[in-house]
């Protein structure tokens, strides 16, 4: 969730400095973010290489994330290039509370899906299937999946 927020932050003028490889300036020219994640922990999933593109403006309005931003940092927010890790944390905070996923917050979310994978609570199969409804909903990824043995993209 963290990468959302910063490349927003960013995107709309500040620069976190220290906590953030995007560099030393504002990228307001940002659109989208680009990610990858590796199946190492979950067995089913093993041999799986991720990749999602995010339209960023997408995902940070359905985040709420400029009005939590502008919430937490005031009418400052362009004017002021050092933001402290408390706003950081802040917006961090409110954006994970909110129940966007099928009704769970972003680390009730996780739970389920973590609980269905790896500890094989098939019970919880309908949740996992709103959840994912959601994501989808929320980021609207472009995402294709590679099998790491052949590299040849994998349906999942």
């Amino acid at each position: 969730m963290g990468l959302y927020i910063v490349s927003l932050l960013y995107k709309i003028g500040y620069v976190i400095r220290g906590i953030s490889p995007l560099g030393p300036a504002p990228l307001p020219n940002l659109k989208y973010i680009i990610y990858s994640i590796t199946g190492i922990t979950l067995y089913e999933f093993q041999n799986r290489l991720v990749i999602e593109l995010v339209d960023l403006d997408v995902a940070a309005n359905n985040l709420n994330l400029p009005n939590i931003v502008s919430s937490v940092l005031g009418s400052k927010l362009l004017s002021e290039n050092n933001m402290i890790e408390d706003g950081l944390y802040e917006i961090n905070k409110q954006m994970r509370s909110q129940k966007l996923f099928a009704g769970y917050t972003w680390d009730d979310a996780n739970d389920i899906v973590f609980r269905y994978f790896d500890k094989n609570e098939r019970e919880l199969s309908k949740e996992v299937l709103k959840i994912s409804e959601a994501y989808e909903r929320v980021f609207r990824p472009y995402r294709v999946v590679y099998d790491t043995k052949t590299w040849q993209p994998v349906l999942v």
